[in-house]
């Protein structure tokens, strides 16, 4: 896993705690929004350096994955708990990049909801469409 995953995950958990940031993402489901635009609002949010690599690595994951990471963020802020995305490293990395594996993972806890993303950048599996193109 690159080692910019584990800041954009921690820029995108820190833009969904912010009152503005919270309003956002809620404005953008509530109108339906592409996953390219929940990530725009995100990349938004952060440094340039953070912007241009969290567009880079999102932009990967199939679209059904970030749909699944903003569900997963209405849950939590529905219910009024905390919510965190985490990068894992993958146990297996050669594995993962052979078998060009994304994992998913949601944990609804009772303080909160947390997700682990865990992959090889540039190594998902061809099928997958991307959020953006």
């Amino acid at each position: 896993m690159a080692a910019g995953c584990k800041d954009i995950t921690e820029a995108a958990t820190g833009m969904l705690s912010t009152e503005g940031g919270n309003a956002t993402a809620l404005e953008l489901l509530a109108r339906g929004a592409a996953p390219e635009e929940f990530i725009d609002a995100l990349a938004s949010q952060c440094d340039v350096a953070t912007a241009m690599l969290l567009r880079e690595e999102m932009v990967e994951l199939p679209t059904n994955l970030v749909e699944t990471i903003m569900g997963a963020w209405a849950m939590a802020a529905s219910a009024g708990k905390t919510f965190r995305l985490q990068s894992v490293v993958p146990r297996e990395p050669l594995e993962f990049a052979r078998s060009r594996r994304v994992r998913l993972a949601v944990d609804v806890e009772n303080d909160g909801v947390v997700v682990s993303l865990s992959h090889i950048p540039g190594r998902h599996a061809a099928w997958a469409q991307p959020a953006t193109v």
